[in-house]
């Protein structure tokens, strides 16, 4: 191997050293934020399932409720959404984990 080829390679190796470390650090700062979040998730979660939800929806539709109040909780899409992208997130990093641990 010549010089200017040990260089291209060398070059090479910095860019994706560089590359992947600003990656997992994104990917840790990403995660920190996900693990925070699920607490209020939970709550979220939970409101849906266990009828606070269904509740404020009646309500809703009875006209109980301010028509200026944002109400894209009430919408049962999007947090049935929500919940199936949470799980889908969570398998996503359990693979990749997964694939990580086997390439080490």
């Amino acid at each position: 191997m010549d010089t200017a080829e040990r260089i291209d390679r060398i070059t090479k190796m910095e860019s994706i050293l560089n590359s992947h470390a600003a990656a997992a650090a994104g990917l840790a700062a990403a995660l920190d934020e996900f693990e925070r979040s699920q607490k209020s998730y939970l709550l979220l979660r939970d409101y849906y399932v266990e009828g606070g939800y269904m509740q404020d929806v009646a309500a809703d539709n009875e006209g109980l409720l301010p028509d200026d109040l944002p109400r894209g909780v009430l919408s049962e899409d999007a947090v049935f959404d929500l919940m199936g992208e949470n799980v889908e997130l969570a398998i996503r990093m359990l693979e990749l984990a997964t694939v990580v641990i086997r390439d080490r």
